[in-house]
């Protein structure tokens, strides 16, 4: 038999030698109040009729199928809910949204439990009256009728029903729980003690899980609760009558107030966790072993995530404004014309954020703040081939974001302008998945659309060739653009699901590294690394490379450069290692509709190794020789610290003219490449690793190598490809020598060897 595409297994299912069932469902704990739902009702009762096996015009008392066979799986996504967009107003999205995220977890997990929660009355023992289980059963069932309840109430944001139904849920497995123990009590007494491991103990850590599960969402229901208050017709007045402040009532006051609900959901769900982990699964039918056994895995999951979010809500405050007002600097990077961070900053905005709410945003080009900036500051050498003199535009030049991004702050506020709490870095490749999101937008005084597919190429028509050369405002469109984008996502029809993707693209964006985000709070920015949000260079325990390419006057060609990076790590006998790394530029303009693909690439390649490495070959690069374009001593420039620091321990190799010096911990080997349109060229750098392979005195019995490859913000993703070459007496005892990868976000990976004796 087949009841929503699960296939049920007689022979399996009723080893337990159960006898007949009461043909009635018992549903009398069923509010009337929630007759609207009836129908619903009924139509599972007929399934769980269907699922018994029971024929009630034939009055057939054969042995029934149980009844949680039948249960089917729904999900808050189901597509006729109806959740309220309109507590949404312009949010902070990133933070509210990743807290979104992890209650549609929960609730995804609470209700696929269900299909869990209700096989108990497969697993009761010959020794239950017959009775006896009709009455677990019906508890039972009002119990999982309660959970569906509770969903559909979510779903059409009746949130003070949906927490009712929870809790009346939580009584029914309470009560069917009870029951099994009064009806084995005596079998207890015979044998002097609590049987641990038996179809019984099944039978109640199940219901006890789903009593826990229903209690945490009732707490669930409460935390959505503090949020639709935000939309109520007088905001000022809580659903308690309560009068709140202009704090309380915002989008960070609500997820405040919900803090303690969520410590409480967290302790409910480490209840149900420690319920299924006492489930033997060999006692329940085979089609529900699986489930059992994922949930064993998921929970703990779950568990983890919301205690890790319930550490950063005071770091997500702090971020959307709820204590004070916070401005942040926005930097849209073009990785068309890539630069170590993500690409050239051809734009720049102000965005002030509070409660959770952007009170303004501000886009303009970069060179209208830049024509501002009166102190004369040397730029780092290969900046100098373009310009005298260093500005805002060109301040990204660390491969560290958090370098980068206080040296970007610094510039702004030596034009006048503020002092800003953080900075955010974003390049096109977020524009573009928003723009999937919201669909075209129109953009009349201009005479084009923007859409996903066209973003790129019409922006770059627009800031290149169509702007006004009176106005002189090449940036002015994506000035424009933008806030029609943010109104868009913000819009009140906008519906929950899309929220959600808006959070998927924000999570995507931030692995792939074409959004990131700094904070001059220490406190909030360990936060940030610790997420991995940073855009920071790592540490690395063992091997480490990152490839950073630089353009400097190579125009908009990044965006036809194919890159492919090969590495290849020698373990010598004594445990030393040689590194190969190839890396191949092929430039796949000279044919372009669009004239700034079909110029020459211009790049300074710097390759980022563990400190200490020691050059051995470099080739394939164009050696030049730097003169700085002025005196800057005469002139009055100033020294910048870092780029002091940096210059200070460069060497110049005098075979190859490749710059060796220290940054952000490690050693880097820079060089300029040159790639014409239609050709590829390939680099090559060998270089000695600082450390070694160490076996000991033959105490060791193993060692490792391994390597943390680090993508370069705002690329597209280069193919990456390593092997590892060690001794033939070597045997590998965990890994692959072997990896290859695209380059879509940070990469690991390691072999562990061991030496034969």
């Amino acid at each position: 038999m087949k009841i929503d595409g699960i296939a049920f297994n007689k022979k399996n299912l009723y080893r337990q030698n159960i006898s007949p069932l009461s043909d009635t469902v018992n549903l009398r704990n069923i509010k009337t109040a929630r007759e609207r739902k009836r129908k619903n009702i009924e139509s599972e009762k007929e399934i769980f009729a269907e699922a018994r096996g029971i024929e009630k015009k034939r009055g057939d008392k054969s042995r029934p199928i149980p009844a949680g066979h039948a249960l089917v799986q729904h999900s808050v996504s189901q597509k006729n809910k109806k959740f309220s967009s309109e507590m949404i107003s312009q949010p902070f999205l990133f933070g509210w949204l990743f807290y979104l995220k992890q209650i549609k977890k929960l609730a995804a997990f609470g209700f696929a439990a269900l299909a869990l929660l209700i096989v108990v009355p497969a697993v009761f023992t010959v020794q239950q009256e017959a009775s006896q289980k009709g009455k677990v059963l019906g508890v039972s069932v009002e119990g999982y009728h309660s959970l569906r309840n509770a969903q559909q109430s979510i779903s059409a944001a009746d949130l003070k029903e949906s927490g009712a139904d929870f809790q009346l849920a939580a009584q029914n497995f309470s009560s069917a729980r009870n029951q099994i123990e009064s009806a084995n009590m005596g079998i207890w007494k015979i044998i002097g003690e609590l049987p641990v491991d038996t179809p019984v103990s099944a039978a109640q850590n199940l219901l006890g899980a789903g009593e826990n599960i229903s209690l945490a969402g009732e707490c669930f229901a409460k935390v959505l609760d503090n949020f639709t208050e935000l939309n109520s017709p007088n905001p000022s007045i809580s659903s308690t009558g309560q009068t709140l402040s202009q704090k309380e009532n915002s989008l960070t006051g609500a997820l405040a107030k919900s803090q303690n609900d969520i410590n409480q959901t967290i302790f409910y769900l480490e209840k149900t966790n420690e319920y299924i982990q006492q489930v033997n699964s060999s006692y329940l039918p085979e089609e529900i072993r699986p489930r059992t056994e994922d949930l064993k895995v998921s929970l703990p999951i779950l568990n983890g995530a919301l205690k890790s979010f319930t550490e950063d809500i005071p770091i997500l405050l702090e971020i959307m404004g709820h204590q004070r007002s916070q401005k942040y600097l926005l930097l849209f990077q073009n990785n068309q014309e890539i630069r170590a961070t993500g690409g050239f900053i051809g734009s720049y905005g102000v965005v002030d954020i509070e409660n959770g709410e952007l009170k303004n945003i501000f886009v303009e080009g970069i060179y209208n703040i830049d024509g501002q900036l009166n102190e004369k500051i040397i730029p780092p050498r290969p900046i100098q081939k373009i310009s005298t003199a260093w500005s805002m535009h060109d301040a990204n030049w660390f491969a560290d974001f958090p370098t980068s991004a206080r040296k970007t702050a610094s510039f702004y506020e030596k034009t006048g302008g503020p002092t800003v709490d953080g900075v955010i870095a974003i390049t096109p490749a977020v524009v573009q998945k928003l723009l999937v999101l919201t669909g075209p937008i129109a953009m009349p005084e201009y005479g084009v659309t923007i859409s996903a597919d066209n973003f790129v190429a019409e922006t770059q028509k627009q800031v290149e060739d169509l702007y006004d050369k009176e106005l002189n405002r090449p940036k002015k469109f994506l000035a424009d653009l933008l806030p029609k984008i943010i109104e868009e996502i913000s819009k009140e029809s906008a519906s929950f699901d899309r929220w959600l993707n808006l959070l998927d693209i924000f999570e995507e964006s931030l692995q792939e590294k074409s959004l990131i985000f700094y904070s001059r709070d220490e406190k909030v920015e360990k936060s940030i690394i610790k997420r991995g949000w940073g855009g920071e260079i790592k540490s690395a325990a063992g091997d480490y490379l990152s490839v950073i390419n630089s353009n400097i006057n190579g125009y908009k060609t990044d965006g036809v450069i194919e890159e492919e990076i090969i590495h290849q790590a020698e373990i010598q006998t004594d445990g030393s290692i040689i590194v190969t790394v190839k890396i191949r530029r092929a430039h796949r303009g000279g044919n372009s509709e669009y004239n700034w693909h079909n110029r020459v690439n211009s790049d300074y390649l710097r390759i980022y190794t563990p400190y200490g490495s020691e050059l051995l070959e470099a080739k394939g690069h164009t050696w030049q020789d730097y003169d700085p374009p002025i005196d800057y001593q005469s002139y009055g420039f100033k020294t910048d610290p870092e780029v002091a620091k940096i210059e200070s321990s460069m060497f110049i190799d005098p075979d190859n003219g490749t710059h060796i010096f220290t940054e952000s911990g490690k050693t880097v080997f820079g060089n300029w490449v040159y790639v014409s349109p239609g050709e590829e060229v390939e680099m090559l750098y060998r270089y000695k690793l600082p450390f070694k392979i160490d076996f000991g005195n033959g105490a060791e019995p193993a060692d490792k190598y391994s390597l943390l490859i680090q993508k370069q913000p705002g690329s597209p993703g280069s193919k990456f490809s390593s092997t590892v070459k060690y001794p033939q007496e070597w045997k590998v005892i965990f890994g692959n020598e072997n990896f290859e990868t695209i380059l879509d976000k940070d990469k690991f990976w390691g072999v562990v060897f061991e030496r034969a004796e």
